[in-house]
């Protein structure tokens, strides 16, 4: 494969006549740009821009011509400050969440201390109805004692012998009176330590603290 080579491009190569790409919208009172600027856009499509971003393409004075090193440069320019102002976002959520863990832990502590108890939980609940899910207050946990009806049911097959003149009075012996032959609890208890359950329910009841 050949390499392919270009010469740089002079910074002072003049950008051309963008106008066509911006416009103003009566209703929205605001400038916008049609997005088929980028060649990977198949379709019309206009977007809000700040009036600042429009002049810059627009509106060049004489002594501040659009040229080719001039938008490099801003482009440069506007992602550092971008990545600066994340930052600084990025910095102020994490102390705005370090901030809501202090003041809720001091007050999960307090209402422990004073004994707050069920008045402290009903004034947190009202608090954190107003605010943002990710800054809401934590609220105090305690332990319960829950009480739960488990039901399970296991179905198992056993073989016994059984001395009988015909297999249908053998059968008949043994659905008479099982325990005759084997020991159903015992059966049962052996299969289910290997076998799984066929079906658990589980309901839960009364609970207390």
């Amino acid at each position: 494969m050949n390499d392919i080579t270009t010469a740089p491009a002079a910074n002072e190569t003049l950008i051309g006549d963008l106008s066509s790409y911006f416009r103003w919208n009566e209703e929205r009172k605001q400038y916008q740009i049609n997005l088929k600027i980028d060649p990977r856009v198949e379709h019309e499509d206009w977007a809000d821009v700040p009036s600042t971003v429009r002049d810059i393409f627009c509106d060049p004075t004489p002594s501040t011509t659009l040229n080719l090193g001039n938008l490099v440069y801003r482009l440069a320019n506007a992602e550092m400050r971008n990545g600066r102002q994340m930052a600084r976002v990025d910095e102020a959520l994490r102390q705005a969440h370090e901030i809501t863990r202090i003041v809720g832990q001091r007050l999960l502590d307090e209402a422990e201390l004073r004994n707050w108890c069920e008045e402290f939980d009903t004034i947190i609940d009202e608090v954190n109805e107003q605010l943002p899910e990710n800054f809401q207050l934590p609220t105090r946990k305690r332990m319960f004692r829950v009480e739960v009806e488990v039901t399970g049911t296991h179905t198992t097959t056993y073989t016994v012998e059984v001395e009988a003149s015909s297999s249908d009075e053998a059968y008949e012996l043994v659905d008479e009176s099982p325990s005759d032959y084997f020991d159903p609890d015992e059966v049962l208890t052996d299969a289910v330590r290997y076998d799984s359950w066929d079906d658990i329910q589980t309901e839960t009841g009364s609970v207390s603290e």
